[in-house]
C-alpha cells in the first residue's frame, strides 16, 4: 500500500460513502450529521492523500471518479472488517445474537425442539 494512503481516515472513508451513495455534500452532511465544510474537507483530504481526485461535480450532484470508486471500494471492504470484528467482540461478551433457519421433515417437529432446546 502506498505511504500516503496509511493516514486516510475512517472519517473520510464514511464521508466519501456518504457522497456516492447521497449525490450530494448536502445530503451526505445531513446523513452523517456533520457540516457541509466539514464533509468538503474530510473529501479535500482524502483527495490530497490519495493524489487524485475523488469526486468531481456534475450538474446532477457529485459522482466519483475512477479513483473514487476505488477509494469506495476499500471503504466498503474495511466497513466491513469494522462490522464482523464487532460481532466476534458481541460473541465474545456474550451479547451474540442472529437468526437460524432449520428445515425438518413434518415428523421432526416432536424431535427439532428438544434439539434446539439443549443448544440454548
Amino acid at each position: 500500500m502506498p505511504q500516503h494512503l496509511r493516514n486516510v481516515t475512517i472519517r473520510q472513508l464514511r464521508a466519501l460513502a456518504a457522497v456516492a451513495e447521497c449525490g450530494s455534500v448536502t445530503a451526505a452532511s445531513n446523513q452523517l450529521g456533520l457540516t457541509q465544510p466539514a464533509v468538503t474537507q474530510q473529501l479535500h483530504q482524502l483527495q490530497q492523500q490519495v493524489g487524485l481526485p475523488v469526486v468531481q461535480r456534475t450538474g446532477e450532484g457529485m459522482l466519483l471518479t475512477d479513483a473514487g470508486r476505488e477509494v469506495l471500494q476499500l471503504s466498503q471492504r474495511i466497513e466491513a472488517a469494522i462490522k464482523n470484528c464487532q460481532q466476534s467482540l458481541d460473541m465474545m461478551a456474550g451479547r451474540a445474537g442472529g437468526s437460524v433457519s432449520i428445515g425438518a421433515v413434518s415428523t421432526a417437529k416432536y424431535i427439532v425442539p428438544h434439539a434446539i432446546a439443549a443448544f440454548s
